[in-house]
């Protein structure tokens, strides 16, 4: 009943360096975690780990590195003992343990609310990009086998104009695809066992004289040459091993029409390797497990029009080349885009929900713990002011002390999101957003809205308490 009435015992120092220096490492960990991340299948076991070791490391930090920063601060006797120091430095160190965790609370919470809005935003304004990367043509048409492009693509056109519909983006290609490729260095090959899919990229094997048909262009190769795109980073060798043989790169392209290229993407990516003959395309096809009989032809364009006259076109150009040799099926990828933009925007609205909750959680922790500490200081600075101490002095030590507090939270928030920002773009890349650009302006514009925000948190606060303390209504 009487605990009120007893003093507040400062901190003892034993263990604050430990946990001081437990709290270091966990924050470096996690650190280090999200700066050294990569698109691969560990991806999301890492963001988690990293998310609970800052966490830790936050808590750590603030209930012990605080007091033994604020005891570092004390032993400073021209900083110290001067009153607005004094009182600040003193009255933070007495309750910081209490307070630590109030503070840990709103830098934590607000660094889920920088990060959720960050994805959410970036996220909502990358749609179109995102799905012109998952699906550059919207329609194509799948063969198996030799076949005479020039024939096959009269018969699409054809369609495409009885049914008023204008086809762009025409692209026809001839080679061998495998879709399970594992990269270790310079060398390609097949899956093995322990292999993870996710982890797995896709190749094409083309002749010079195929990707010439491709791009229109004369392409010129000796034995044992070769040319390789790659959609995502550059391979970076001067040679290839692919199976038991090994080929000198000529040049990594740094353009072809078969894909885009998205230099931060390192895995998953779509590669095309130009041989200087089938002969040659044959012995790599083996070392993967392929063989001449698996080659593939595609047709593949962005019809434009309404839509019914594309269901036409569709279903007009899929009738007349049914009876092709080699002809396997068609791919309609609207519905595939209208899926994956309902889906997206699905995440949109979690993002807004969550990021939501937890700046209204931020806002009423700090609020609140101002308030109740306004309360608790109140017979301090009755006392403090009775012993002579002016109304100005009260006023800077009460601005004093809340900057710190508000300061605090908000310098770790950043801290931390911009530290995670790197694994941040590898989790957006997995969700095929390479909008880097555009996330750097997001985490811009988004951390500055928070600040003004917080700053204007911190207005309201300060005057709150200061009317607490000094007993006005």
């Amino acid at each position: 009943m009487a605990g009120s009435r007893k003093g507040e015992k400062e901190p003892k120092s034993a263990g604050l360096t430990i946990w001081s220096f437990a709290g270091m490492l966990a924050l470096g960990t996690g650190y280090y975690l999200a700066v050294r991340a990569e698109i691969n299948s560990m991806l999301f076991a890492d963001f988690f780990l990293a998310v609970l070791l800052v966490i830790v490391g936050t808590y750590f930090l603030f209930t012990s590195g605080s007091i033994a920063l604020l005891k570092y601060m004390k032993k400073r006797k021209r900083y110290y003992y001067r009153p607005e120091n004094f009182i600040t430095v003193s009255g933070m160190l007495y309750r910081m343990k209490k307070n630590a965790a109030g503070l840990s609370n709103i830098c934590i919470f607000a660094t889920m609310f920088l990060i959720t809005v960050i994805c959410t935003v970036s996220l909502g304004l990358s749609i179109d990009s995102i799905t012109a990367y998952s699906y550059p043509r919207t329609f194509e048409l799948y063969f198996n086998g030799e076949q005479d492009e020039a024939s096959l693509k009269a018969v699409m056109e054809r369609a495409a104009s009885e049914n008023g519909v204008e086809l762009e983006d025409y692209l026809g290609w001839s080679g061998i695809p495998d879709e399970e490729v594992y990269i270790e260095g310079n060398r390609f090959r097949a899956r093995e066992a322990g292999d993870n899919i996710y982890d797995s990229n896709s190749v094409l094997l083309m002749t010079a004289e195929e990707f010439g048909a491709m791009e229109h262009s004369q392409v010129s190769l000796e034995a044992g040459e070769i040319l390789i795109f790659s959609g995502g980073a550059d391979l970076g060798y001067d040679t290839l091993v692919v199976g038991g043989s090994q080929w000198r790169i000529k040049e990594e392209l740094a353009e072809c029409s078969y894909g885009k290229r998205v230099k931060n993407d390192t895995s998953g990516r779509d590669f095309v390797i130009v041989f200087a003959d089938s002969g040659e395309r044959i012995q790599a096809a083996a070392g993967l497990g392929l063989g001449e009989e698996q080659k593939a032809f595609r047709m593949a364009c962005n019809p434009r029009g309404e839509a019914g006259a594309i269901d036409a076109f569709r279903d007009d150009a899929a009738a007349a080349l049914a009876d092709t040799a080699g002809y396997v099926t068609y791919g309609d990828y609207r519905q595939e885009i209208a899926e994956v933009e309902s889906m997206y925007g699905g995440l949109m609205f979690i993002g807004i929900f969550f990021g939501s909750i937890f700046l209204i959680c931020l806002l009423i922790i700090m609020y609140y713990k101002q308030i109740t500490e306004g309360f608790e200081d109140q017979n301090n600075f009755e006392i403090m002011q009775k012993v002579g101490m002016s109304d100005e002095e009260i006023r800077g030590t009460i601005q004093k002390q809340i900057r710190l507090v508000f300061a605090l939270p908000l310098a770790g928030a950043i801290l931390h999101t911009v530290v995670g920002m790197n694994m941040v773009v590898m989790l957006m890349a997995a969700l095929h957003n390479y909008e880097v650009k555009l996330m750097v302006v997001c985490t811009t514009a988004v951390c500055t809205v928070f600040a003004v925000v917080y700053a204007l948190c911190y207005k309201r606060t300060s005057t709150t308490y200061y009317k607490i303390v000094r007993h006005m209504n």
